[in-house]
Order: C-alpha cells, then sequence, then structure tokens
C-alpha cells in the first residue's frame, strides 16, 4: 500500500488543480511497517499540456539530488501524475515512462496516478530478485493538511517550474505528431518554438500561422518520403 501523509497529499492535489491539463512530479518515502509512506513532494521544471507532462533528464536529476541532499537516499522512489479531468488508469506512455525509470539502478519503484475528481491509483514496480509490476496499488492519506503559508508556497512553486500550453494548440500539434508518428523530441521542438514567440509577444493568430505552415511543410516531405522522393522529410528542428 502507498501511503500521503496529509501534507502530501493536500500539496498534489493543490497542484492538479490549478494546472489546466496535466502535471507531474516526484516525491521522498520510504517503507514503514509493510509500506511505502510518502513525506514530500518535488515539483521540477516541466512542460505540460492537456495530455502530457514533460521533465528533461537534467530537472529530474536536480530533484534527485535534493532528495540525496535532504537525507533521503541517492535518488526517489516515487512518481506522481495527474490526468486532468480523465480518469485514472495507466497509459501506454505511462507505462513507457515506468519501464524508463526501472532501466536505472532503482531495485523497486512506485507511481500514482490521481485526477481533479481526487481519485487516485498506485502501482509497484521491481527490478530484483524476479521482475515485478503491480498496476492496482492502494493509495490512503495520514495525517493533518496544509498551512496558509504552505499554499502561497506551492503557489510560487508552481508559477516559477509550470510552463503549460494553450489547449488548442497543443492538441493540434500533438494530433499531427502522432498521425504522423513524429519523434518526440520533434513535437517538444514545436513546443519550444511557441514558447519563444509567446515570450516575444506574438498574438494567437500568428503562432497558429507559423505552427500551421511548419505543419504543411512537414507533411508534404513525410508523404513524398512515403512515395519514394529523395525530397527533405524529417529534420528534427523547425525550418528556418
Amino acid at each position: 500500500m502507498i501511503k500521503l501523509t496529509k501534507k502530501v497529499d493536500d500539496k498534489i492535489k493543490w497542484l492538479v488543480n490549478k494546472a489546466p491539463g496535466e502535471i507531474s512530479g516526484l516525491g521522498a518515502g520510504r517503507i514503514i511497517d509493510g509500506h511505502f509512506v510518502v513525506f514530500e513532494v518535488y515539483v521540477p521544471k516541466q512542460k505540460c499540456s492537456a495530455a502530457s507532462t514533460v521533465i528533461e533528464d537534467q530537472e529530474i536529476n536536480k530533484a534527485n539530488y535534493r532528495h540525496f541532499k535532504d537525507g533521503h537516499g541517492p535518488s526517489c522512489l516515487f512518481h506522481w501524475h495527474s490526468h486532468a479531468s480523465m480518469r485514472v488508469f495507466w497509459s501506454e506512455t505511462d507505462r513507457t515512462m515506468l519501464a524508463e525509470w526501472m532501466a536505472g539502478e532503482n531495485a523497486y519503484f512506485f507511481a500514482m496516478v490521481t485526477n481533479k475528481a481526487g481519485e487516485r491509483l498506485g502501482c509497484y514496480l521491481q527490478n530484483a530478485p524476479v521482475p515485478l509490476w503491480l498496476e492496482k496499488v492502494e493509495v490512503n492519506v495520514l495525517e493533518e493538511g496544509l498551512s496558509e503559508d504552505e499554499v502561497k508556497a506551492l503557489e510560487v512553486l508552481y508559477d516559477e517550474n509550470v510552463k503549460t500550453f494553450g489547449e488548442d494548440i497543443y492538441n493540434k500539434i500533438t494530433s499531427f505528431s502522432e498521425e504522423y508518428n513524429l519523434p518526440w523530441d520533434y513535437t517538444m521542438d514545436m513546443f519550444d518554438k511557441v514558447e519563444t514567440l509567446e515570450a516575444k509577444g506574438a498574438s494567437s493568430g500568428y503562432i497558429a500561422k507559423v505552427v500551421g505552415k511548419e505543419l504543411k511543410r512537414v507533411e508534404k516531405n513525410v508523404k513524398s518520403q512515403a512515395q519514394g522522393d529523395n525530397s527533405e522529410g524529417y529534420s528534427g528542428k523547425w525550418k528556418k
């Protein structure tokens, strides 16, 4: 069983309800009386949208270093993320992500998916002595809640570390990438371009125009490749 302290549960609930789409993070915990008790939450810098949340490796490393400096061991053994308003379940994307976590040095790992309705679903993975995946682990809550000052600190943490993308432009980019089976790196490159334009004060109409032009270019090249043409295909970067 996974047990969250009341403060951890309150933090995660606040962050999940604050985010317009998905959001994710890590946690510090240890096994006590046969249960994995989570007593701290980390929120690395990340890029979030209506149906995805991405934390780069360097940000995960920073969270693990803080985990170590706090005296909790070399790396975080708990990951959490939200499905926004969707039901809680382990999607193929979730399973791939968790498999990557277990490809490291962790002997075991716990994770939780939650949503704005407050539903929770836990899971347990281990590498040794035999590979094991338990995808339905009960999650319970303990102890007292957050103080007013702790809520204010969460607001600062969220504003500093969570970058969200507009749902319409996100859906357009993501649907296109899935339709043409483009690498995730390219999708993230597109998000970075949108972020740069937003920072420069570009209007939503202009951003939509730029994104539309880029998608048409890639669509043309991908179709040309499929027909055996030697024209330029996916390059991994936006055309300058």
